[in-house]
């Protein structure tokens, strides 16, 4: 991989769940522009926890180390050196990477190159294009800072967190739109949520990583309960809550987490988090006939 290394050009800065990331283009490198709900992200905040460099260059050397994690889709991780390379292609572009980007092993540091043939003068980027962003916030997040959860993040009017957790198609979207009926609340996301840890208090963030509601919002607040979907109910009926809690609590929250499963020390501290979470806050299932009003009844179980 040779990249043009040169001094910046031109800095931005984004912060997602307190997690600051700086992105600075090398002089006549790639020009950056935050894309989509990522630009609701952006902060003038305090120094960042980690720096990325953005570069064109010539991508027709492979990473020299071992593979560590094949996606099956569009990306690899090898081993680079001293750091890891996240190497992204395009069969539509052609058959070298489109960019390549290489972070220190504790992620404080990286650099994203483009493979300049592909692109045109004026190319314009968000260096950190899906799935990118996300797969360094979980790196991050796995280092001791907090999980990611597949989970749709509401905060109410009195400023409760509320966490409505499932996989695909278990009515996170649908929730989320419940919700926006009800004066003051705010949805954070309707399909990404992290939980993090501020002294004895847990708070969930939102992540500009949406379902197909396209809802999200960079606040936070400190997270109330947590809430497994199950659409599931006779037509009319309220819905049921049934309470959960330790080791089928933390289970059921490690079936919809984000970790990077093929680093053992992240999987370990990520295992411990799920339960500090499942510890702390009340957990239930939620059984709903679409339709119904749960956001109204959630509500009740706090007051």
């Amino acid at each position: 991989m040779r990249s043009a290394h040169a001094e910046s050009a031109g800095t931005r800065r984004i912060a997602i769940a307190g997690i600051g990331i700086e992105l600075a283009a090398s002089a006549g490198g790639p020009r950056i522009e935050l894309q989509g709900a990522v630009a609701r992200f952006e902060t003038g905040g305090a120094a960042p926890d980690t720096r990325v460099d953005v570069a064109w260059g010539e991508l027709v050397d492979a990473p020299a180390g071992r593979e560590v994690f094949d996606s099956g889709a569009h990306w690899r991780l090898h081993e680079d050196g001293d750091g890891l390379a996240f190497t992204f292609r395009s069969r539509a572009m052609g058959p070298f990477p489109v960019r390549r980007a290489r972070f220190s092993r504790d992620f404080a540091r990286g650099e994203v190159v483009y493979h300049r043939p592909y692109f045109g003068e004026d190319a314009t980027f968000y260096p950190l294009g899906y799935p990118l962003d996300e797969l360094l916030v979980t790196h991050l997040l796995a280092a001791g800072r907090g999980v990611e959860l597949h989970a749709c993040g509401i905060v109410d009017a009195a400023g409760r967190g509320h966490l409505f957790v499932g996989q695909s198609g278990a009515g996170k979207t649908t929730m989320a739109r419940h919700w926006e009926r009800h004066e003051g609340a705010v949805v954070l996301s309707d399909d990404r949520i992290v939980v993090r840890r501020h002294g004895n208090e847990l708070r969930m963030h939102g992540t500009p990583w949406h379902g197909e509601a396209a809802l999200s919002a960079p606040g936070s607040a400190p997270l109330a309960r947590v809430y497994f979907i199950r659409r599931d109910g006779t037509a009319g009926a309220a819905p049921r809550f049934r309470s959960l809690a330790g080791a089928a609590y933390a289970a059921r929250l490690y079936s919809c987490v984000f970790c990077p499963f093929y680093c053992a020390r992240a999987v370990d501290y990520t295992v411990g988090a799920l339960a500090d979470i499942a510890a702390r806050v009340p957990g239930c299932e939620v059984s709903y006939l679409p339709g119904t009003d749960v956001a109204a009844a959630a509500m009740a179980l706090e007051e």
